[in-house]
């Protein structure tokens, strides 16, 4: 399910885009939110994705955007909008 697209405006590419996200989400820039993840990274398919406890996320790359998803669990989809607002600035500030 996405929740949001964003068009590509730095990358040129699918390839370029997944390359900098994948060197920009990493587990290490997660902890610093106090989030664990497991992290699959899929460049054959465009697909990133994490999981950890409550919640999975995933952002599958496309000509010139990428889609993304948040799945959570019922205690933190209170927390939806803040948390997409959140990854679509930084996704965007990247990519």
């Amino acid at each position: 399910m996405t929740d949001f697209v964003v068009d590509y405006k730095n990358a040129q590419n699918p390839q370029e885009a997944f390359e900098i996200v994948k060197n920009y989400i990493t587990p290490a820039n997660i902890a610093k939110y106090k989030v664990k993840a497991e992290f699959d990274y899929d460049p054959s398919n465009g697909l990133i994705t994490a999981s950890g406890k409550g919640f999975s996320l995933t952002m599958q790359f496309s000509e010139s955007s990428v889609d993304v998803g948040l799945d959570l669990t019922f205690l933190l989809k209170p927390l939806k909008g803040k948390l997409l607002g959140s990854i679509r600035k930084e996704v965007a500030r990247h990519i």
